[in-house]
């Protein structure tokens, strides 16, 4: 079964429906500046409030290593999102220091070059809208030796789609399941729901 990641979660609104719905994963932006940004507390907060079954990710931009360490060693996040343009010695560097997994998010249009070394890639198609292209983008996902999370443009209408054209080993949304800008309990839920189904 696909993988679900709900992404940028950033307080407690809709705890109950992720401990109801257990996604596999949960996502907080632990780097400053945007609009889903939250602190290493916070994240902290929730994770104590939620399922000990779904993995924590914290996601990062070119943030300092030490800033990453941190929040995994102290229990807010299990696994790392690399938003940036952090290579290979930096996720390196990072697994000499912590045992999490790590996620780099890459370009589908460049997908094919991304580091060895970590252990699943995200295709972030920002512009990716309604059901899937069978161009360039969609011939990507053939090229992906890692296991992969695709994500940017999907909700609980496409998603069904988009996971039957590029068999990925998760999906990951965080736009798509919110409504002016807040996480929308009823689109969280048909999200999971139709990602499970396929």
């Amino acid at each position: 079964m696909v993988k679900v990641k709900i992404c940028g979660v950033t307080d407690g609104s809709c705890i109950s429906v992720l401990n109801e719905l257990t996604p596999d994963y949960v996502g907080f932006i632990l780097s400053g500046g945007y609009s889903r940004s939250i602190s290493v507390e916070t994240a902290l907060d929730i994770r104590k409030k939620l399922n000990n079954s779904i993995i924590c990710a914290g996601v990062f931009v070119n943030e300092q290593i030490d800033r990453v360490v941190c929040a995994v060693e102290r229990g807010a996040v299990q696994a790392v999102q690399l938003h940036g343009s952090e290579d290979e010695e930096y996720i390196e560097r990072l697994k000499s220091k912590i045992n999490a997994v790590i996620i780099k998010r890459v370009s589908p249009i460049g997908a094919a070059i991304c580091p060895d070394n970590c252990d699943f890639v995200l295709l972030d198609g920002t512009a990716r809208k309604g059901a899937p292209s069978h161009g360039l983008e969609a011939r990507v996902y053939t090229e992906i030796k890692k296991p992969y999370f695709i994500a940017g443009g999907l909700d609980a209408e496409n998603v069904n789609s988009w996971i039957k054209a590029t068999a990925p080993y998760g999906v990951d949304c965080s736009g798509g399941v919110e409504t002016d800008g807040k996480k929308d309990i009823k689109k969280i839920t048909a999200f999971i729901k139709n990602a499970r189904e396929v």
